[in-house]
């Protein structure tokens, strides 16, 4: 088959339900834009337990276009997405969902995007201006938003959406990315990788949209876990933001030290210092504590630029070896 213009890659878990209305929506949308044919569609089955495989294989035989990777024991979100990846042969990769929240619309418009443009990675986002939820549940919305506003501020990045999957890439770009995540906390670590190497990440506005459930059919649950999310989080701040947390807690334990000094000091002159109180050795421990932090805190920001160093070297670690395997 002749190399596409462009991949879409969709995992799936346990889609049977909507699985082949969703791709063949996608299909139709695709057959409609200029060059048809130039692109092909990637089924990951992540391991369903229903019959989200024999979906996928039925969608394959149908259409030359379409093909599946698969494999028996639920990975997560990011291994699925690695999985495609790897077997995508388009010079642009779109990742989206199963279950086209997005609509089948957004592959072309990502696809425009980057080829207009001048961005390495595109994101669709409800937060850009122009773009909105719908139907989407008041606390899963607000987590989703807070979330995304607390992951922006600690990256270096202009967009207003960084967990989401829906995504364009430029090949070039993916394939300089050595991707480890196998959960959702994969979505984050594409973009901080990224534009620690100095690729363009740009969005577009776009709508997410919950299908409204029919009458007799179970409700839709969010699989948004408030905890995971908030330690995911804080980790992914830790690592980016070191000196912020570890800074805050040393200056807060020194200031407390120095504060507790003082009043040693102003009962000593004063003639009110009990010697038998454990207030010295409380302030000693405190300025010890908080020097002791700082100093974990610059260690931590040497930690991230090694960090930063050895994602450069995977980068040349992989463009090599993609070049040895093109020679064959």
């Amino acid at each position: 088959m002749p190399e596409p213009k462009f991949t879409v890659v969709i995992p799936a878990f346990n889609e049977e339900a909507h699985l082949e209305e969703n791709v063949r929506s996608l299909i139709a949308v695709l057959a409609e834009q200029p060059g048809a044919g130039a692109w092909e569609i990637i089924l990951v089955n992540d391991g369903s337990t229903d019959g989200t495989l024999a979906a996928i294989e039925k969608l394959a035989a149908e259409n030359e276009g379409v093909r599946s990777v698969s494999y028996k024991k639920n990975r997560g979100r990011g291994y699925a997405l690695r999985a495609g990846f790897e077997q995508a042969r388009g010079g642009i990769v779109v990742s989206t969902e199963a279950d086209m929240t997005w609509g089948p619309d957004i592959v072309p418009r990502l696809v425009r995007a980057l080829e207009e443009g001048e961005y390495d990675i595109v994101v669709a986002s409800p937060y850009a201006e122009g773009g909105r939820l719908e139907n989407v549940p008041f606390r899963r919305a607000l987590v989703s938003r807070m979330g995304n506003r607390f992951l922006t501020s600690t990256l270096p990045v202009s967009v207003s959406m960084v967990s989401g999957m829906t995504r364009a890439y430029r090949r070039e770009a993916l394939d300089a990315l050595e991707l480890e995540s196998d959960g959702k906390e994969f979505h984050v670590e594409v973009i901080s990788k990224a534009a620690m190497l100095g690729y363009s990440i740009g969005e577009i506005p776009a709508v997410l949209r919950w299908k409204k459930t029919k009458k007799g059919e179970p409700k839709r649950r969010s699989s948004l876990s408030i905890r995971r999310m908030v330690t995911g989080h804080l980790a992914h701040w830790a690592i980016e933001k070191p000196i912020f947390i570890f800074g805050f807690l040393g200056l807060l334990l020194l200031a407390l030290g120095i504060a507790g000094g003082i009043y040693i000091t102003e009962l000593r002159f004063a003639g009110g210092l009990n010697p038998e109180r454990p207030l010295m050795t409380l302030v000693v421990i405190l300025i010890l504590a908080g020097m002791q932090i700082l100093a974990f805190g610059f260690i931590a920001i040497l930690i991230g630029k090694l960090r930063g160093d050895i994602i450069r070297v995977q980068r040349e670690n992989r463009t090599i070896l993609k070049r040895l395997k093109d020679r064959g």
